[in-house]
């Protein structure tokens, strides 16, 4: 508000004067006790300055509060006026004085000057007092807890100063009676309250049915009532609500495990369960944002979720597979796999891969193959590379004509690996196709994919499910 101040001859004059004036000491609080008096003494004594600085603080320590509305604009008036007595053109003499008449549509003050006071009334005509009904406003903000019924709901209200506001809640069915708390302060679940200032209302259940979540291993994520808790095993819930919930544990590398809990008010139910090994992989739609997801595709993005299937694009030399990044570390599984190719060559492998590791330049481990023009192969892999195709391979059975192949692009083949402890077994679409008993490698990750020959290749995989100790 200042700038003015400095438009003109006028300005350097009076900061002349302000400059030798209070180089005296004189002693403006011994003038009067109040601010806006003190505000006024200095400029009558045409200290501007100091009486802008001091007007200023007022009215932001005071702006909001409706008990000081009139002495707020009291101090916009003599804004105005000191403006005024500096630069009669200055437009923050009509802005103060608006401000004045927002605060206080009623204000008056004996004005000598009748170019002033005519200046007074020319905008108290035109202004309406929009500020005092803002500042005359009370807040309430409400959080209702789960298992509460009635009003208001949460969220954040404006009222009136000084209205009357009902509220009343109840416990929904299953649910214990809500505790009401107003700013901190425990009250009736029904009543009335005053909005003379800001309220917090906070509504909770009284009592709560305690569930505690164990799982062997720890770490699994657990999902209540269809909903990702965000909180592992081991757990301890207090719902707000009895009667039966659900719950889900998921941990990578391991089934899914799902039952109901009767939850009661006052006790404490247990969920005590070990965890199987094991992968349960049908793709479906947002299967990727899951905390199960482990799969690394490669070429990365050429690998997408479509209709419950993983489905593969590319056009390379060699392999476009992908590699399921988790170690099940067991002697025996059963892995099940249904896939089919509906582009590409009929004579170029579809294969599943039992590896040590997620590393695709150094592989140990076993290949297993069809093509969809009715051949079956299988291999030891030692230190091969699969984007290369270079590196250590040994045929455990050559390529050879298997009549359990479904022939043809576009055409499911279920396959099923089972392991037990060195002893391989194929079968592809429920029937025996070859067996083989290695040492070489224990492998523990999965790998699944196609070779493209260098043609274009899709490739879908409608599950993949494995079956640890079995």
């Amino acid at each position: 508000m200042m700038t003015s101040f400095f438009k003109t001859t006028a300005c350097a004059a009076l900061f002349s004067i302000l400059l030798f004036t209070s180089g005296q000491g004189f002693s403006y609080a011994a003038v009067a006790q109040d601010e806006l008096q003190k505000a006024e003494q200095l400029s009558k004594d045409m200290l501007y300055e100091e009486a802008v600085n001091i007007l200023n603080n007022f009215i932001r320590a005071n702006a909001a509060n409706p008990d000081q509305k009139t002495k707020v604009a009291g101090a916009y008036y003599l804004l105005a006026r000191i403006y005024f007595d500096v630069d009669e053109m200055d437009p923050q003499v009509k802005q103060n004085l608006t401000k004045v008449f927002e605060y206080d549509r009623n204000f008056t003050k004996n004005e000598i000057n009748a170019v002033f006071r005519k200046l007074v009334e020319g905008v108290r005509s035109k202004t309406k007092g929009t500020v005092v009904q803002k500042i005359g406003k009370k807040r309430l903000k409400v959080k209702i807890g789960e298992g509460v019924s009635g009003s208001p709901r949460t969220g954040s209200y404006t009222y009136p100063k000084g209205k009357k506001i009902r509220y009343s809640y109840t416990a929904k069915e299953g649910s214990a009676n809500p505790g009401v708390q107003l700013d901190g302060k425990t009250v009736p679940d029904k009543g009335t309250l005053t909005m003379n200032v800001n309220h917090t209302l906070t509504v909770t259940m009284a009592k709560q049915a305690a569930v505690t979540v164990n799982s062997n291993p720890e770490g699994a994520t657990i999902y209540v009532d269809g909903m990702d808790s965000t909180q592992m095993t081991n757990f301890t819930f207090n719902l707000p609500t009895a009667g039966i919930h659900e719950f889900l544990l998921r941990k990578i590398g391991y089934k899914e495990y799902a039952t109901t809990i009767n939850a009661e008010f006052d006790k404490t139910k247990t969920l005590s369960q070990d965890l199987e090994k094991g992968l349960h992989e049908d793709f479906n739609a947002g299967a990727e944002s899951s905390i199960l997801w482990q799969w690394q595709d490669n070429p990365a993005g050429k690998w997408v979720i479509t209709n419950g299937q993983y489905t593969a694009t590319a056009r390379l030399n060699n392999w476009n597979y992908s590699i399921y990044n988790f170690n099940f570390a067991s002697s025996k599984y059963t892995l099940h796999i249904k896939m089919k190719r509906t582009v590409g060559r009929g004579d170029r492998s579809n294969g599943i891969a039992l590896i040590t590791g997620a590393n695709p330049g150094v592989v140990n481990g076993y290949l297993f193959n069809y093509t969809t023009n009715g051949f079956v192969s299988f291999w030891r892999m030692t230190n091969y590379n699969i984007d290369t195709a270079s590196g250590g391979i040994k045929a455990l059975g050559d390529w050879g004509k298997s009549s359990t192949v479904n022939p043809g692009l576009g055409r499911d083949n279920s396959i099923k690996i089972v392991r037990q402890a060195n002893t391989y077994t194929y079968f592809l679409n429920n029937i025996k196709t070859f067996s083989f008993t290695d040492k070489a490698h224990n492998p523990g990750y999965i790998m699944i994919g196609g070779d493209c020959g260098g043609q274009d290749t899709q490739l879908f995989f409608d599950y993949v499910y494995l079956e640890a100790g079995n």
